[in-house]
């Protein structure tokens, strides 16, 4: 079974196709759990439809308090042997299941597969539009991996991934966190499974719609919570990580907030938390010393102005 959780809040506009997508899957042994974050609109009379048209749906509902808890809540009501998450305004393909399954009793439930997606507009999902950012590093993703390249080397949407039940048993989304949690989630799993990986599946099977409500707009919080999710789970391992990744995002914050329109303030390293220790103190000085060189060198690299607001990502 495949324990399908939608975090639902005010998206009456989009929930209806949405859970269309799960009717249509090819595979038939599935659930849907909808959780209702607080909604005010007509998301939850749309949903109880669906819950009278198939047993398989079922809707609960939490006080607003983010779409994290409310996927927590989600999968300590799952049965499924896998998990999909699924945000209330994306879609699946109708044959997304069937060969993820199949190509899971190849592969083994130690993998986490994800595949390829399609970004549509708030109007139309399968409009679509270039995703702007790479999906795939190109071979499998470790810790290491998501880690240092996460974000700022390629980017997929949680509802690319459908994870195997066990490997995410002992996990929870980080309710403290409103932006980046996806990162700091797979973070986590891969943590706590150190053999474990993301292998990528290069089909189009899930369409995220690209909105003006996302979260994911505030590219300063994303910037704020990317060094919050780096510090968490920094050790002596991944010392040189931890300050070339922060500092080429920080070189990125900078670099965006002077020559675009999608950052309107620099977010600083040693801001992002309140309690930290001095190793990561005294890390600073070499993280503003190397932001620097990364951003004298993507505008030495991009030779027009018109370049540098095409700019996407930094090169290693």
């Amino acid at each position: 079974m495949i324990s399908i959780i939608i975090p639902l809040y005010n998206a009456q506009q989009y929930i209806a196709e949405t859970l269309e997508s799960v009717l249509s899957q090819t595979y038939a042994n599935w659930e849907c759990i909808v959780i209702d974050d607080g909604s005010t609109d007509n998301s939850a009379n749309i949903v109880m439809e669906y819950t009278k048209r198939d047993s398989r749906f079922s809707y609960f509902k939490q006080e607003n308090s983010g779409p994290s808890k409310a996927r927590n809540y989600g999968l300590s009501l799952s049965k499924g042997e896998y998990i999909q998450f699924l945000d209330a305004d994306d879609v699946l393909l109708p044959e997304r299941f069937d060969v993820l399954i199949r190509e899971y009793a190849k592969v083994g439930d130690n993998f986490i597969l994800y595949s390829n997606l399609e970004v549509g507009n708030s109007r139309n999902i399968y409009d679509t539009q270039k995703f702007g950012q790479r999906i795939s590093m190109g071979y499998d993703i470790y810790f290491k991996d998501m880690y240092t390249h996460f974000l700022k080397d390629f980017l997929f949407i949680p509802g690319c991934a459908l994870f195997p039940a066990a490997l995410i048993k002992n996990t929870q989304w980080d309710t403290s966190i409103k932006h980046s949690e996806d990162w700091e989630f797979y973070l986590h799993v891969l943590c706590n499974n150190k053999s474990a990986s993301f292998r990528y599946v290069p089909q189009v099977f899930f369409y995220y719609r690209n909105t003006e409500q996302s979260l994911s707009k505030n590219l300063s919080s994303v910037y704020a919570a990317s060094y919050v999710v780096l510090e968490k789970y920094f050790s002596i391992e991944n010392f040189w990580g931890y300050i070339k990744t922060t500092s080429k995002l920080f070189s990125r914050n900078l670099f965006k907030y002077i020559f675009s329109k999608d950052v309107h303030k620099v977010v600083f390293p040693i801001n992002a938390k309140n309690h930290r220790s001095y190793g990561l103190f005294l890390c600073f000085p070499i993280i503003c010393i190397l932001s620097l060189y990364y951003f004298v060198r993507t505008l030495l690299k991009n030779k027009s102005y018109a370049g540098i607001f095409k700019l996407h990502k930094f090169e290693d």
